[in-house]
């Protein structure tokens, strides 16, 4: 995959979806450390009180959440990093991420994509039988 869309992409992989082990340690590789607090903080709003996440722990080993747990942690991690370091026009393929979300959590993602595609024309793609496909925000 990265072979054919690396170059143009950036490629979330649910089988590999995190360098780190927890979700502080993630921000931490993302953010400057002026940006550490406001990245947690937002981290924390969606998880909490978007996604109803209620497991939430930042130091929490990120082995310990579910499959659909770990790609909303993707997404708010993403949308946390497209938001406060105010990237535009970024391409982005989830692969296996969106299909491992109930369909809640889906038009929940949908609806809060769609807000951040307002502000910084963001494109989302997932392949489908081999086939990149955009998600219609």
């Amino acid at each position: 995959m990265i072979d054919s869309y690396g170059k143009d992409y950036l490629i979330l992989d649910f089988d590999n979806i995190f360098i780190t082990d927890s979700i502080e340690d993630e921000i931490i590789m993302y953010f400057p450390k002026d940006k550490l607090k406001i990245a947690l903080a937002d981290i924390e709003e969606l998880l909490l009180k978007v996604f109803y996440i209620n497991s939430y722990d930042r130091k929490k080993s990120l082995s310990k959440y579910s499959g659909g747990e770990k790609s909303i942690i993707c997404f708010a991690l993403i949308m946390t990093v497209i938001k406060i370091n105010q990237i535009h026009n970024l391409k982005i393929i989830f692969n296996n991420i969106i299909e491992s979300l109930s369909e809640n959590n889906r038009l929940i993602i949908k609806k809060q994509m769609a807000l951040l595609n307002k502000e910084t024309n963001i494109s989302i793609y997932y392949l489908k039988n081999g086939n990149l496909c955009k998600y219609i925000l």
